[in-house]
């Protein structure tokens, strides 16, 4: 137990970085090893407090790594952990690594799974993220990488850090999992301003290459830009995403319901979906969302894609797509884009 039950238990971390060193150096708030049915609630972390140099090597806030396949096997599966009810703030360097990940549960042999499924719950987190240069591969507000877990990600809100120009590049979610089955629900990821040079930023994204059932319900994607012309580089924006970098074996269910996604722009070219599925195997239903207020970021070059629901991929799926809102996608000159 790390934190307790209430404010009055829980924890300050402070990550500090002295900037005597240009090192790699990895830095946690919280870090578990092999640690089964934990709770991590009620904690405060911050690695930024204005008069210090940020580190500039990565940083995770809440970082939990489990063993699978540890011999002999466990026999308390199966197991609950819960992430509850903590803040981080995280600003890095960029200057080596990858950027910060905020709150990362990850097996440490990925796709080595039990036979029993377990549960992973990480709700009504506040999570600010922010980077002051381009160079990283990788920035997560909420992150679970366990196969064979029923992930629950609810009620947490991932923003930007308040008062920071962001610079990151590559690949940014808000939140990410990759599970046989999830549950995301009643989250809100808002407020990025973005200046890399190029990257792709996702605001909810699951992985279908192992999933069976996937729901993406009630969550607020919005207010999300790509701001700075000083590369020609693509800059994406998917608000929310299926996707998979492999061929995906299983039957997925994935189900889109009664999200909001509003106010996505970019400056160059690009592509913005508010709903993007980029996966074969199984049935898609994308019903009674909001999708709106897509456009060229003021002072941009133009010549991006905006879409409301961008199906792609190969395979065979079942589609359902009914009930939603779709409009206001406005692509402007110099470059026209297509919408």
């Amino acid at each position: 137990d790390i934190g307790g039950n209430s404010a009055t238990t829980g924890n300050t971390i402070t990550i500090l970085s002295n900037g005597l060193s240009t090192g790699d150096f990895d830095q946690y708030g919280i870090c578990t090893n092999r640690q089964w049915n934990l709770n991590i609630s009620n904690n405060t972390i911050n690695n930024n407090i204005g008069s210090w140099v940020n580190n500039s090597g990565e940083v995770f806030g809440i970082y939990c790594r489990i063993l699978p396949s540890l011999s002999p096997a466990l026999t308390t599966y199966p197991f609950k952990t819960i992430i509850n009810n903590n803040s981080v703030s995280l600003l890095t360097s960029g200057l080596s690594g990858s950027g910060p990940r905020g709150i990362l549960f990850e097996e440490s042999a990925f796709g080595v799974t039990t036979a029993i499924i377990d549960t992973i719950t990480v709700s009504n987190n506040s999570i600010f993220l922010s980077e002051l240069a381009s160079q990283s591969q990788v920035s997560i507000g909420i992150g679970c990488i366990y196969i064979n877990g029923y992930i629950n990600i609810n009620g947490n809100t991932i923003r930007q850090l308040p008062g920071t120009t962001s610079f990151s590049g590559g690949y940014i979610a808000g939140i990410t999992i990759t599970s046989k089955y999830g549950d995301i629900f009643n989250n809100t990821v808002s407020n990025f301003n973005l200046n890399g040079s190029s990257g792709v930023f996702r605001g909810i994204r699951t992985v279908v290459a192992y999933s069976d059932s996937i729901s993406v319900t009630g969550n607020t994607v919005e207010g999300i830009s790509w701001e700075n012309g000083f590369s020609n580089g693509s800059k994406n924006i998917d608000a929310i995403s299926s996707s998979t970098s492999t061929a995906n074996s299983n039957t997925s269910t994935i189900i889109v319901t009664n999200n909001i996604v509003r106010n996505l722009s970019t400056h160059k070219t690009g592509t913005i979906a508010g709903i993007h599925e980029d996966a074969s195997l199984g049935t898609k239903i994308y019903q009674n969302n909001q999708l709106y207020n897509f456009y060229t970021t003021p002072g941009g070059e133009g010549g991006a894609s905006l879409n409301g629901i961008l199906v792609d991929g190969s395979g065979t799926s079942a589609h359902v797509v009914s009930g939603n809102q779709i409009y206001s996608l406005n692509s402007t000159e110099p470059v026209i884009g297509t919408v």
